[in-house]
């Protein structure tokens, strides 16, 4: 009797196991707060880029492209589907470029203590006609929540 029982036991503790383990291999949501308070003086700008999308701006020949992405006129990171990074920068203005299919580049202001946000997409040359956009903190703050963050060379 004890044999018929114990598949069905294993069977029972694999299942409930299943669910523990699967949590085991995702990262934790990444915490605003790890990125550190902005220096006394200094503004914050994230830069961030969407993730695929079939048939939109983000397509699969977009995803495949890491376009760099330069603060006033340095190179400071690659722009990778799904990630998010930040420069700590003087306050005021800014020029942002973007390499890619359709190099756009933009003037960003940015205030003491103040913090903006920039999204780029892109995928196929003629669907994203703006790739780089200044977006609202609110947006932006909700958009880079829970993306990969990627180091950047930020100029001193």
């Amino acid at each position: 009797m004890t044999s018929r029982f114990l598949p069905r036991l294993c069977g029972l503790l694999f299942l409930g196991l299943v669910p523990l383990l699967a949590g085991c291999g995702i990262p934790p949501a990444p915490d605003r707060n790890e990125d550190g308070a902005i220096a006394a003086g200094r503004g914050r700008l994230y830069f961030y880029r969407t993730t695929l999308s079939l048939g939109g701006p983000n397509s699969l020949l977009g995803d495949a492209s890491k376009p760099a992405v330069m603060l006033d006129g340095r190179k400071i990171a690659e722009a990778l589907p799904g990630g998010v990074f930040f420069c700590d920068v003087a306050p005021g203005r800014h020029e942002v470029a973007v390499a890619g299919p359709r190099p756009t580049t933009i003037l960003v202001n940015v205030s003491a203590g103040g913090t903006g946000y920039l999204r780029m997409d892109w995928g196929i040359p003629v669907a994203s006609q703006r790739p780089v956009i200044e977006v609202d903190a609110r947006t932006g703050q909700m958009e880079t929540e829970n993306r990969t963050r990627i180091a950047a060379a930020c100029p001193a």
